[in-house]
Parts: structure tokens; sequence; C-alpha cells
């Protein structure tokens, strides 16, 4: 380089560091300072660059990892514009044995059954969760459709909604089939708006309608009445705008061996756009209580602002970005149940009765039970497992959140009620209180 270059730029960096606003560089190129403090001062300076340098990667490296900040909203949401939950009741009598004495017909030998007996005892042991070493590997549609005989009977007897108006509790609640056998549910969206077309093979949840004026990511529409729109809401919060009902058990129905020692209901609260999980996520109804619950939302939405982000980062699914093959809308309970089917069907070459499946799907007999109900699923987490701590993105079914959750927590709160026979009475239902125990609820939103 030129001497006059060199002297030009040195000039520059001198005059530079003489008017530099930075702390301490003025006195690396002062020539009133000695070497030994010039020095210092460039050391001093070099090593708190260095130091931001290594802050500044820190930052950038929380930032790449979780991208996503998590805050409550500036602005509160009505609570007109949050579904009600929808509300799945399961009873733990799951056969009758009036219809079908599952005791009585399990501890018979082979020999002594008809082959329409063994065929009965072989389809209700799903229900009953029982293994059978000499049962049938697979069974078809048919034998699913023919335990509408032997299970329990509708034990929803009277429903109450928002100021004490009785409504129809068949019109409010329909029978669906779950991993703990028929239960009932109400405020879920239909079957066609749930399941693609081939999604689930069966009748139910046909009854329910369509949702109207509302989906899962925009809401409920702004111009919607109140009263014309589905899945159902409520204009305020309160007891007196819940969901009240009235259930009894007859217990001389009641089968130990099938149905367990606790005797009762379980209800589950659920987003309407999913298929509750029954067995994992349930609050447990003891019978001849009164039981209240307290609702609480749960719900997230995430800015359009990151949808320029990837899902792995943002942690996250837009409804577009991931597409089921039996469910229309994507949440993290319909992909689990998804991903739980594919490896049921990976593994043991059949799907257990309650999932969702194509027509020509085969349906697993009492005799794949353990490897339905255990090996499957101990798969599905080691898979998950092993996959989280190589980093192996999308090797396993990969079910993020959606960006727009809604999900309901409750209290609960019991006590006892009145003896069966007076509260009959009362309730112009006497010959109800022979044999039967009930339980009476209330959910306040």
């Amino acid at each position: 380089m030129p001497r006059n270059r060199r002297t030009f730029i040195k000039r520059h960096i001198d005059e530079y560091c003489e008017n530099s606003s930075l702390a301490g560089v003025k006195y690396v190129v002062a020539k009133d300072r000695s070497v030994f403090e010039r020095a210092w001062w460039m050391i001093a300076i070099t090593c708190s660059f260095l130091l931001s340098l290594y802050l500044i990667r820190g930052l950038w490296v929380k930032w790449n990892d979780s991208p996503v900040i998590v805050s409550f909203a500036e602005k509160s949401t009505s609570v007109w514009e949050i579904p009600f939950p929808a509300v799945t009741i399961c009873s733990s009598s799951r056969v009758r044995r009036s219809v079908f004495n599952y005791t009585k017909y399990y501890e018979m030998d082979d020999y002594e059954l008809t082959e329409d007996e063994r065929r009965k005892l072989s389809s209700v042991d799903l229900l009953c969760l029982k293994p059978d070493e000499n049962g049938e590997e697979l069974i078809n549609e048919s034998r699913i459709d023919s335990l509408e005989e032997v299970v329990t009977e509708e034990f929803i007897k009277i429903c109450a909604w928002g100021n004490g108006l009785n409504i129809n509790c068949s019109n409010r609640f329909t029978p669906i089939m779950t991993d703990r056998g028929y239960c009932f549910t109400s405020n879920s969206l239909s079957h066609s708006d749930i399941y693609h077309e081939d999604g689930l093979n069966s009748k139910y949840l046909k009854s329910l309608p369509n949702a109207i004026h509302w989906d899962l990511e925009k809401g409920y529409d702004n111009k919607a009445p109140l009263n014309m729109s589905y899945p159902l809401r409520v204009n305020n919060s309160g007891k007196k705008l819940g969901l009240s009902i009235l259930m009894m058990m007859n217990t001389s129905e009641y089968d130990m061996l099938c149905s367990g020692f606790l005797k009762g209901f379980t209800v589950t609260l659920h987003n309407p756009a999913e298929i509750a999980p029954v067995s994992d996520r349930y609050f447990d109804v003891p019978l001849n209580q009164k039981v209240s619950l307290a609702v609480k939302p749960n719900m997230m939405t995430t800015s359009s602002n990151l949808r320029n982000y990837s899902p792995e980062r943002r942690q996250c699914y837009f409804a577009h970005e991931r597409k089921l093959a039996f469910f229309k809308v994507y949440t993290q309970n319909n992909c689990e149940m998804e991903c739980q089917t594919n490896y049921s069907l990976k593994e043991c070459g059949c799907v257990w009765f309650h999932m969702p499946r194509a027509k020509d799907t085969p349906i697993c007999g009492g005799k794949r039970h353990d490897c339905v109900l255990f090996k499957a699923f101990e798969k599905r987490i080691t898979d998950e497992i092993h996959a989280k701590f190589n980093n192996e993105v999308g090797s396993t079914c990969n079910c993020l959140q959606s960006c727009t959750s809604l999900a309901y927590e409750a209290e609960t709160s019991q006590g006892n009620i009145m003896d069966i026979k007076d509260l009959m009475v009362l309730l112009d239902h006497p010959q109800l209180g022979a044999q039967e125990y009930l339980w009476w609820t209330t959910w306040i939103d």
C-alpha cells in the first residue's frame, strides 16, 4: 500500500477514535498516554467487544429456539364469543345383565356355550377390555353394531339449559362409540364436520347439527344471533345459565366383572371440534351426589405475523398447514388419535373398534387386545421420546398444538342429595325410585 494512502487511513482512524463517544476508544490513540496504558485500553475494549458478541449470540440462540412469546391478551374475551364446552358422559356400567349376563357366560367353559353365545361373549369382551387369547383375530363392522343390544340403557333422564328451562335430552345428547364403550355427547359438531367422508364408517354423531356461524380459527360470526349459532353458547357466566342434568343408574343391571368396582359416571369437557379423550381426561361422578363444575375456558390464539415462521419454530399448526387423513379439523387431540390408529394398524394389522378408520380397515378382535392397547401405544411413546432426544423432526406423529386451541378447565364441588324415593316423588317420577340411583350436576360457564 502506498505510504500516502496508509497515512491517510491512519489519520482518519485517529480522528474517529479521538471524537468517538465509545468509552476508552480515544485513549487508544492518545499521544499523551504511555504505551502500556494504550495497550491496556486496547485489551479492555477487545474483551468488552467479545463479551458483547457472546451475550448477543445467547439472545439469538434463545430467539431462534423459541421465537414465540405467550402472553395474556390485552383485551378480554366475552363469554358469548366462546362455545359452551362439548360434554361427553360415560356410565361405568358397560353392559346390561338382563340382556347379556357377562359374568355368567365368562365363567362357563367353552364347550358349554352355543355358537351365538360364544360370538356375543367375544364381542362384549371388547367393551369390558378383557383380552381373549382364544378369541378372534379380527371382527367385522356388524359385530360392533350388535353391541347396541347389550350396552347400558340411556341414563340421562332430565336436562335443563339456562334459567332452569327443561330440554329434550334425546335431542341434545347422542350416543357415541369411545374407548370406554357407548357414551353420550352434547354440543359436539356433527360427523360430517369432524370426519372426512371415509373418516369413520359408523352412524355416530350424524344426528348432531353442523356448525352454524362458527369456525375454530375465526370464532363466531359477529352478526350471528346468539340462539341461531352452533355450538351453543351463553350470554353470561354463572350457575343460572349453565347446564343441569339428572342421571340414573339401575344398580341391579350392573355387572362388576365387566364394569369394575367403581359405580358412577365420568364427565369429559372438550372442544366441540374434537372427539372426547374420555379415558385420559375426565371427572369422576359418584352415585347419590350432587356435583357442580365451574368451567373456565382456556383459549389460545396466534398472531398472523407468525405465519411466516415454520410450525417447528412457533410450535403450533395453523389449520391449513397440517391435514389429517380422517379428521377435517386439526387439533392436537385429533392428531394423537389418528396417530395411535396408524400405529395400531402398523403394529397389529388392525385398529380398535372405536378408532377412526376407512371402510376396508380391519377391526381387531379380543385376541389382539394387548397388541392394540399396550404394544402399539408403547411403541408410539418410545418413538416420540427417541425422536425428541435426537431432534428428528417429522419422524413421528409430530402432533403440535393448534395455533388456535380451545380447552376447558373446571373446579368441582359436591354434596349429598336427599333420599332417592323422596326426590323421585318431588320430580313426579315415583316409579324410578325402586332400584335406581342418581346424580345431579350443573356446569357453570
